[in-house]
């Protein structure tokens, strides 16, 4: 019973750690969700700036450059933007996965969640099927301690009834023994 008792203690606990594992995930998913959704809407205005300001290419920024270092200057800047687009898009990338992740960690935190909980009913429920028996047992010691009271108070008194009847015919004996052997 205690050993049970103690079970059932620190499955409880274990569930109370794993619920704050779950909240903690959800916090955490929450934040990254907040954090992807702000990096796709970045993205999403960038690419709009792109399609309505058109893309230039190599081509056309040659033909535009009024001189050799305008141009190289212009083919920098463009080369800093496609590398900072693509350094959002890995970053974006990025989050995806790690929502993913905390997603699969949430998932696992809680099929373990469940797991402890069906221990902690199956425990209480051998506790249960333990008490009952336990009561059970303790009824019938009752009904076996009242059957041997009343078993004792009968032999007590079938005793005492025997040694009333013994006493009477000693007595009577002693009495119709002396007028048997009168006295010389």
């Amino acid at each position: 019973l205690v050993g049970i008792l103690t079970s059932i203690s620190e499955t409880e606990a274990d569930i109370a750690d794993k619920n704050a594992d779950i909240a903690d995930a959800e916090n955490d998913l929450k934040e990254a969700q907040k954090a992807a959704d702000q990096k796709y809407e970045d993205m999403k205005v960038r690419m709009k700036y792109m399609y309505e300001k058109g893309n230039d290419d190599i081509i056309t920024i040659f033909l535009e450059s009024g001189s050799l270092s305008e141009f190289i200057n212009k083919v920098e800047y463009a080369n800093t933007v496609y590398e900072y687009d693509r350094t959002q898009l890995e970053e974006y990338q990025a989050m995806i996965k790690q929502i993913e992740s905390l997603k699969a960690g949430m998932e696992q935190e809680k099929i373990a969640l469940q797991s402890q909980q069906n221990k902690l009913a199956a425990q209480k429920k051998s506790l249960d099927s333990m008490i009952s028996t336990k009561k059970a047992q303790v009824a019938d010691f009752d009904v076996q301690l009242a059957k041997a009271r009343e078993l004792a108070a009968r032999q007590a008194a079938a005793n005492q009834a025997a040694g009333t009847t013994s006493t009477k015919q000693a007595n009577t004996s002693n009495v119709s023994g002396g007028s048997k052997n009168p006295a010389p």
